[in-house]
C-alpha cells in the first residue's frame, strides 16, 4: 500500500531513502522525481480487515508509529492510496521456446518491497541484446544465442529465491538480525550489504560464510557508548502474516 506526496517528506536519516524491517512488517519512504516522496507500508495480511474498514486511517497509524520514521507534516497527498491483497511472485522461463524471449515482469515477477523490478527489466533486456545481436546481425538462428540469455539470467533467479522466501513474511532468521546489526558498526558488511541490497554483485557477495561468522561475531561485541537504542513498544509487536502481497506460482 502506497501513496505520493508532495513536497518531500522529512526523513531522519541520510540519504534519499529509508527502509523499517519490523519484525515481519515492512515500510518504506523514497524520495522520486520531481520533489516528490513515495511511502510504502507491507502489514500483515492478518491486519487485512484494520486497512479494509479504514485504509486511511491505518496507513497514517502504520506510518504514525514508525521508529525514527519520516515527518510528513506540510506535505499534501498527490496520488489515490493504492494498494493490493495478493500480489504473486511468477517466474516464468526467458527463452520459453525458439524465437521467444521473456524480459522484465514477463520473465520475473518479484516480491516488490525491494523495488527492484525496473532494474531487472533494463538489465534482462541488456542482456538479452548482448547475447543475440551478432546472431541476429549474421542473419543466423538465435537458439544458441538465447541459452546464453538464459544463462545471464540467473543472477535475477537467485534473487528471485531470496525474495520469494522473503515474500512468505516469516520473522527475520538470527542470521538476518546478525547481519543487520553488525553493519551499523562494521564498515565490510555495510558495504556488501548495500551491494547485496542494490543488485549489484550476486547475492553471494554478502550470503556467504565468511561474512555470517563475522556478523556472529560482531553482534554479540558490546555496542559502543550511545550507539544502544531503546526499541519503541510497537516495534516489539510482530503479528503473524503474509503481507498483503503473497503467492508465489
Amino acid at each position: 500500500m502506497a501513496i505520493i506526496l508532495r513536497p518531500c517528506a522529512t526523513m531522519n536519516g541520510p540519504g534519499d531513502g529509508q527502509v523499517w524491517p519490523l519484525g515481519r512488517d515492512v515500510a518504506v519512504c523514497i524520495r522520486v522525481d520531481d520533489g516528490l516522496t513515495q511511502v510504502g507500508v507491507f502489514p500483515a495480511k492478518d491486519r487485512l480487515p484494520e486497512f479494509t474498514a479504514e485504509r486511511q486511517a491505518a496507513f497514517d497509524r502504520f506510518v504514525g508509529h514508525l521508529p525514527d520514521g519520516p515527518s510528513l507534516a506540510g506535505a499534501r497527498r498527490v496520488s489515490n492510496l493504492i494498494g493490493t491483497t495478493d500480489y504473486p511472485c511468477i517466474r516464468r522461463d526467458p527463452a520459453p521456446r525458439p524465437g521467444l524471449a521473456l524480459i522484465g515482469d514477463a520473465a520475473t515477477a518479484s516480491d516488490p518491497v525491494p523495488a527492484v523490478g525496473c532494474g531487472w527489466a533494463f538489465r534482462s533486456a541488456a542482456w538479452l541484446a548482448d547475447a543475440t545481436a551478432e546472431s541476429l546481425a549474421q542473419g543466423r538462428d538465435p537458439h544458441r544465442a538465447l541459452r546464453g540469455y538464459r544463462r545471464a539470467h540467473r543472477f535475477i533467479d537467485a534473487y528471485d529465491a531470496l525474495g520469494r522466501r522473503e515474500a512468505l513474511a516469516r520473522p527475520p532468521s538470527p542470521l538476518q538480525r546478525a547481519v543487520r546489526a553488525a553493519a551499523v558498526s562494521d564498515p565490510c558488511i555495510s558495504r556488501r550489504l548495500a551491494v547485496f541490497a542494490t543488485r549489484a554483485a550476486p547475492p553471494s557477495v554478502l550470503l556467504n560464510p565468511t561474512v555470517m561468522i563475522r556478523a556472529a561475531v560482531a553482534s554479540r561485541a558490546p555496542k559502543p557508548r550511545g550507539m544502544q537504542r531503546t526499541r519503541p513498544a510497537d516495534q516489539d509487536r510482530v503479528p503473524s502474516r503474509g503481507r498483503g502481497r503473497r503467492r508465489t506460482e
